[in-house]
């Protein structure tokens, strides 16, 4: 059993316990934390909620059958430090094509790529070691037209050993089969082992040639060694490549894409925390991580020019003091391009704090709980949470806590048992957010599906509550107008209880009217290489399945599934504050009911009052008025139904 280490670093003790009530009539201490603001624009809320138990019969598992296949399997079990690869291809004529990084050892000597094909998607034929003659990792699956014939390849690093410089750390190399199909491969190395290490790659289609990209990062060991690699001024950076295909020319080699410099990164070296999309001649790069703005370089002639956004902001330079706590993108990102060449983001949610200074990239503590999916795209340009943890057992409302450390999180509830008493339990560390790893698929209507994993309330394991976590499992979402609306309910596309599903991948594009999907599935929470926590070294299964996207879009696979995806209660800063007397109020409310607020003075007596009657959901701006109170420090308390947020306001 898996024991979990929840932090690798101490979180600070936030806030103060705060007792609510729940029907059974027992008291559950709850942290309450002040609102935090997100330098993204998002507010987040940390307010007590009353958890009201329903007695609720779970729902029969799925409306509809699901034929799952196993189709390899690993001891190296971190198929991702991050975003999820794209390591499945739907072809036309209804063939798949997957990759893994696969290992038959407890210490991963043998690490490499695996493959495996399917004419049908149910018998596979798949290599029983990897495909190199080398040691390889982080495998990529393109197919691209040379000669007139599809081909397939693989592009994975190159990880020669060795210690004490970069030149030791990475490479690229490649392995192509002459067909579909085919599992007999040439190898090559594209570049020796230098320190560029999980690279991204994709294809796109240009009038006499395709063109394969490249996008990875430098490898840091110490900083700097003499022969630190420098891009626009940014150690250790992420670089871009370009191949054309037909004559295996570099057109572009290794450089920093426009606007990759210090203006927007400090220091490179984030591993898998970047994604990589091409359609006819678009191709998109998405760049995250804790301490980068989310950025989006988009080209629309096969990368020989760019245009830069800057998706999701928590500094305007990275030179910039970052605060104390931020939220942030957790590195779990996701660019998927649809059918009309429009770039749709996704990112898992983050939070740090304590700070040790702008440019020493150190922090004292992380928040485990912190929950939530971004989405955005480049047409609409509307940046929102659309993805939470779902909850099984029918809560009303839902809250988080780390018992431990005192951190408490709004919008999700882990987990709600069957026996139905509140019970907290934890995820096995991976360092994302709760709900993360996001990748998306797009079918013949240009109907996007968005696949991720996320802590299940119903499915976990432990013989006691301070031993419980919680399995994760894949779930999925849909847009039927390019992304302006989500589906409300998370659909969950695996019923197997007792086991994990980690890493999905699925073919971007849904071929015969199904969406595909290989994922590694595990009976023990977390991973050994990540996770660090008692996890065994033993194999992991490869799984594959197929989906009727009009299944999904009967939502067939609700399994009783609901899903928190707002707080009760958002407010924003009271403004102007200090005040000299007339005070806004900007409030959101998710659900229509009566709001309230009150004004204390340091000694708890009532001021000021007065009740706004029965607002409407959405955003309103309440207006106060302290003309006749005295200058000094006070409280005031929001007040939405069961729901409060207090926070401080200054009387000068």
């Amino acid at each position: 059993m898996k024991k979990l280490i929840l932090l690798a670093l101490a979180i600070p003790v936030l806030g103060f316990a705060q007792g609510l009530k729940v029907n059974n009539g027992s008291n559950m201490a709850i942290p309450y934390n002040p609102k935090m603001k997100n330098l993204g624009g998002e507010e987040i809320i940390t307010s007590p909620v009353i958890i009201k138990e329903k007695k609720v019969k779970p729902t029969q598992l799925f409306k509809t059958t699901v034929n799952k296949t196993k189709i390899g399997t690993t001891t190296y079990d971190n198929q991702t430090n991050a975003s999820i690869y794209r390591r499945v291809i739907a072809y036309p004529d209804g063939k798949v094509t997957a990759l893994w990084t696969y290992s038959s050892q407890t210490t991963w000597g043998d690490r490499g790529t695996a493959y495996a094909n399917s004419s049908d998607g149910t018998n596979w034929n798949a290599t029983s070691q990897r495909i190199e003659n080398v040691r390889t990792g982080f495998p990529n699956l393109v197919a691209f037209n040379q000669g007139g014939k599809l081909r397939e390849m693989s592009i994975s690093h190159y990880s020669s050993g060795g210690s004490g410089s970069t030149a030791a750390s990475g490479g690229l190399y490649l392995n192509k089969n002459d067909g579909v199909g085919m599992t007999s491969f040439d190898e090559k190395t594209l570049r020796k082992p230098g320190g560029l290490l999980w690279p991204r790659a994709t294809v796109s289609k240009g009038a006499t040639s395709d063109y394969l990209h490249i996008f990875g990062v430098y490898s840091q060991i110490t900083y700097p060694l003499p022969d630190t690699v420098i891009r626009n001024g940014v150690y250790y950076p992420h670089t871009y490549s370009r191949m054309r295909l037909s004559d295996s020319t570099w057109e572009a080699y290794d450089i920093g894409l426009p606007g990759y410099d210090t203006t927007s990164i400090l220091i490179g070296n984030s591993g898998d925390a970047y994604s990589m999309d091409a359609r006819d001649s678009t191709v998109a790069i998405l760049l995250g991580d804790k301490f980068n703005n989310v950025m989006l370089w988009k080209s629309t002639n096969n990368g020989k020019s760019w245009s830069k956004t800057e998706v999701f902001k928590i500094r305007n330079s990275p030179r910039q003091a970052l605060p104390d706590t931020i939220i942030t993108n957790d590195g779990c990102v996701n660019v998927t391009l649809d059918k009309k060449g429009v770039a749709h983001v996704f990112f898992g949610l983050a939070k740090y704090t304590g700070f040790k200074g702008d440019t020493s990239l150190s922090y004292t503590g992380w928040f485990p709980v912190m929950d939530g999916i971004k989405y955005w795209n480049d047409k609409d340009t509307v940046l929102s949470v659309i993805a939470r943890m779902p909850t099984y057992w029918g809560y009303d409302t839902f809250a988080v806590t780390d018992k431990t450390n005192h951190n408490f999180q709004t919008a999700t509830c882990w987990p709600k048992n069957p026996s139905g008493t509140p019970s907290i339990s934890n995820s096995a560390n991976l360092y994302s957010s709760v709900t993360s790893y996001p990748i998306a698929a797009v079918d013949s209507n240009n109907y996007i599906y968005l696949v991720y994993t996320s802590a299940s309330d119903s499915d976990v394991i432990g013989s006691d509550a301070s031993d419980l976590q919680n399995f994760r499992k894949i779930f999925v979402k849909y847009s039927k107008d390019g992304g302006k609306t989500w589906s409300k309910r998370a659909q969950q596309l695996n019923d197997e209880r007792g086991k994990e599903d980690l890493f999905p991948s699925v073919a971007r594009d849904v071929v015969g009217g199904k969406l595909k999907l290989i994922w590694q599935q595990d009976d023990e929470p977390g991973t050994v290489i990540r996770s660090g926590d008692g996890q065994s070294s033993t194999p992991n299964d490869i799984m594959y399945a197929e989906y009727d996207v009009a299944d999904i879009l009967s939502d067939k696979f609700l399994n009783g599934v609901e899903e928190n995806n707002k707080p009760v209660l958002a407010i924003g800063d009271a403004y102007p504050n200090p005040t000299t007397g007339d005070v806004t109020i900007p409030v959101s409310i998710y659900k229509s009911q009566n709001v309230s607020v009150s004004v204390t003075d340091i000694l708890g007596k009532i001021v000021y009052a007065e009740n706004y009657g029965t607002l409407s959901t959405g955003t309103s701006n309440l207006n106060i008025n302290l003309n006749k109170v005295s200058k000094g420090l006070y409280f005031y308390t929001l007040k939405a139904g069961n729901t409060t947020v207090t926070d401080k306001l200054m009387v000068k």
